[in-house]
């Protein structure tokens, strides 16, 4: 007999993703996932005016 599997999503989430996220966290506390990095640019058009 084989054995299948098949992952549940619910809203286009994987039900274990928040698990696996934490359990990723716990293991590595600086790391990455743990601790994002968020960047941007701003560019100074004129007067008030910004693009980014």
């Amino acid at each position: 007999m084989s054995e299948t599997t098949h992952r549940v999503t619910i809203n286009g989430l994987h039900v274990n993703a928040g698990r696996e996220v934490r359990e990723r966290i716990r293991a590595d506390g600086e790391g990455d996932i743990a601790r994002p990095l968020y960047q941007t640019s701003v560019q100074w058009t004129q007067g008030y005016q910004t693009q980014t």
